[in-house]
């Protein structure tokens, strides 16, 4: 009996100093995680403006039915959006402005591939950083896929 409680409490010590240093190891990787969201946060700025261009709408739809070459907003690249625009002298004559942004989205683009862009302002929040996302257009009463309220 005195062996196996020295066998047990030789076996709980092992396991209080193995769960000490996994909590140390855990701490050290925290905070090299945080640094690295620092630097990360760094490289990409503060402030990061995304614009998200809305896929045109189909023939039979409501709203009309224009294709690619009617709308006026184009994604250009992953960081530009080009407006075509009335002259300011001659309504007839189009000017084709460009407009540079951090991040793009083509019209087709997942809800996945926008919620992984803002993922590392969610890991600061939960560091404990202000964080502010503002997102702004027209909505849904339910604008995301897989919506988790349930509408």
């Amino acid at each position: 009996m005195a062996q196996a409680s020295a066998g047990a409490v030789a076996k709980a010590t092992e396991l209080e100093k193995r769960c000490t240093s996994q909590a140390l190891e855990l701490k050290k990787e925290a905070v090299l995680r945080k640094k690295a969201m620092n630097e990360l946060r760094a490289l990409k700025g503060n402030i990061r403006v995304c614009a998200r261009v809305r896929p045109t709408r189909v023939a039979g739809t409501t709203g009309g039915d224009a294709t690619a070459d009617d709308v006026a907003l184009q994604r250009t690249d992953e960081f530009t959006i080009a407006l075509e625009t009335a002259g300011r002298g001659r309504k007839d004559e189009l000017v084709l402005r460009k407009y540079e942004f951090d991040t793009v989205f083509a019209p087709d683009a997942s809800q996945q591939t926008v919620y992984d862009e803002a993922l590392d302002l969610l890991q600061m929040s939960m560091d404990g950083y202000n964080v502010c996302l503002f997102a702004y257009g027209q909505v849904r009463t339910c604008a995301c896929d897989g919506c988790f309220w349930g509408l």
